[in-house]
């Protein structure tokens, strides 16, 4: 399920007709609203009301970090995308694994 859905990811971030600045600048935007979403978990944003939950804070980042990396390799098919993004998440929880140990 997860790489099904983020093939659709990939294959949306095709049409995307931003230029790469304006995705990079949207993916800063998110960012800081997932940072808001956070302090208002945490109880310190108590009289703000949030249009989304943390979760779909987190989905537009990551929509939007796709879409940059979509958008620096249009000669890559969707599967070798997948396979690059997926190979860097591993190589990422390696390093990750072995500093919080």
């Amino acid at each position: 399920m997860l790489e099904a859905t983020l093939l659709k990811i990939i294959q949306l971030a095709r049409h995307e007709k931003k230029p790469l600045a304006n995705v990079a600048l949207k993916l800063v935007e998110e960012v800081g609203e997932l940072g808001e979403a956070v302090n208002y978990h945490e109880g310190y944003l108590p009289h703000k009301t949030m249009k989304e939950h943390l979760a779909g804070e987190v989905a537009d980042v990551v929509q939007c970090a796709i879409t940059l990396l979509v958008k620096t390799q249009p000669d890559m098919s969707d599967e070798d995308i997948l396979f690059c993004l997926t190979s860097q998440l591993n190589l990422k929880n390696i390093k990750w694994e072995a500093l919080i140990k």
